[in-house]
């Protein structure tokens, strides 16, 4: 059977694999189940770990999509068990003890409520790094003190109270370490505080990785039964909202880029003069094809002043007697520079071009290719560099920045990192230095000195 399984850091990939063979996604967020249905068409799909607060969370309408289409599916852990117990009674399959916790309301011994999402949600790392965990959730430390109480290390009370204390922390901040150290400024009983620190060295109970386990050997053993398509006892009616929701995905799915594309466009990202006039042309042209009417030149005198200031900062001229000089070697005259005003003016206040539109005018303009062997070329090389060496330290990072950005303010450009990297469209200032990383270490394999 064709079995899909959205993981992140509730268990190792490897692990993962050894127990069931399935193709393994990311992380769910909003959108992700609709579309794993409507590319993989997969019989089973399995919710572990899913986006709770960075990105918008998988929506209860999706799920019920996939039930309607003859999908079972299974949820357990983290998002997969609070969506389970959220739907349950529509057929989809809750596994564990955290579901159960979910769906009644209580997590024994504790008294309820358990009902927040708090309870789950970890801090992870991105995908080059298999999104481990880096804080502990809530509920591994309920399962671990509880297991601690249980076996002679804790009273009831410091239990209790350790919890409380876990409660009250946000989830990027939670770890045992942090618990303890809260413990001791709140004076809960050191001696208990002290014998579970030192269970807790050998001894990480993770009530998230077992329940993962759990519903990972379930699915295997599904499978092999081979029951059929689920069979929904509810009609999914397509709303208008469901539709939009569609129609989004689908629209936002064919603008995406892939990652030869992108790593195309960040060639070009790495001067950013070229980069400013491509989205201009692209943006004009693509704004043209919308409206013939959407560049007309006339403008305000306050879009006037908008588009004197675009031509000024992106000639890199400070004042009135630099832009007369500039005027005089590009043979401008009067009439000349209030055309080019206007045009920056209407450029201005267009929409930023997309990176599928800014793509589609390199190509007709016949300037891909040349990105796309200068991409395949470096990729190669970096392929072939020791992993050591690819990443920049955060050291060789902080002086990147300081040569890059010292001669960018020079030439008018934004004074720090984030902004640049915004405006280039990179998808955060470290992705942007790392990419300027890569292009001296390219240039220096290549054997120019840069």
């Amino acid at each position: 059977m064709r079995i899909a399984v959205f993981l992140g850091p509730t268990l190792a990939l490897s692990e993962a694999r050894s127990l069931l063979d399935a193709t393994y996604l990311p992380p769910a967020g909003q959108g992700d189940i609709y579309r794993a249905v409507r590319d993989q068409r997969p019989e089973i799909i399995g919710l572990i770990d899913g986006y709770f607060h960075q990105v918008a969370a998988v929506w209860h309408r999706e799920i019920l999509f996939a039930l309607s289409e003859g999908v079972h599916v299974f949820g357990a852990s983290s998002m997969g068990a609070l969506r389970a117990a959220e739907l349950h009674s529509f057929g989809m399959r809750g596994v564990g003890a955290i579901f159960e916790a979910y769906r009644n309301g209580a997590f024994p011994p504790y008294p309820p409520p358990f009902d927040r999402d708090e309870e789950v949600v970890v801090e992870h790392g991105p995908p080059e790094a298999d999104y481990i965990a880096v804080t502990d959730a809530l509920v591994d430390m309920r399962a671990a003190f509880a297991e601690a109480t249980k076996q002679g290390l804790l009273s009831e009370d410091t239990r209790d109270r350790l919890v409380a204390l876990s409660s009250k922390m946000h989830f990027q901040d939670r770890t045992y370490r942090a618990v303890l150290d809260a413990a001791a400024t709140a004076q809960i009983n050191g001696l208990d505080c002290a014998r579970l620190e030192q269970w807790l060295r050998s001894n990480r109970v993770s009530q998230k990785k077992h329940d993962a386990r759990r519903m990972l050997r379930e699915v295997k053993q599904f499978a092999e039964r081979s029951q059929g398509p689920f069979r929904p006892a509810f009609l999914f009616e397509r709303a208008l909202v469901w539709e939009r929701f569609r129609e989004t995905c689908d629209r936002d799915d064919a603008t995406a880029l892939s990652d030869l594309e992108e790593r195309m466009l960040d060639e070009l990202r790495l001067d950013p003069a070229a980069f400013a006039q491509v989205a201009d042309e692209a943006g004009l042209h693509a704004a043209a094809l919308a409206s013939p009417s959407s560049t007309d030149a006339s403008a305000s005198p306050y879009d006037t002043r908008a588009g004197l200031d675009r031509v000024m900062k992106r000639h890199s001229l400070a004042r009135r007697a630099e832009l007369d000089t500039w005027m005089r070697d590009n043979a401008i005259d009067a009439a000349g520079m209030r055309r080019l005003v206007a045009r920056e003016a209407a450029i201005g206040k267009l929409e930023p071009a997309s990176p599928r539109t800014i793509l589609d005018h390199l190509r007709a303009a016949g300037m891909a290719a040349q990105l796309r062997a200068r991409a395949i070329d470096k990729q190669r090389v970096l392929d072939d560099t020791p992993e050591a060496q690819r990443d920049p330290t955060p050291l060789e990072k902080a002086a990147l920045a300081a040569w890059w950005f010292e001669g960018e303010r020079a030439n008018g450009g934004p004074d720090d990192p984030a902004r640049q990297a915004r405006s280039l469209g990179f998808s955060g200032e470290d992705a942007f230095l790392t990419a300027l990383w890569w292009e001296r270490l390219y240039l220096r394999r290549k054997g120019v000195n840069n």
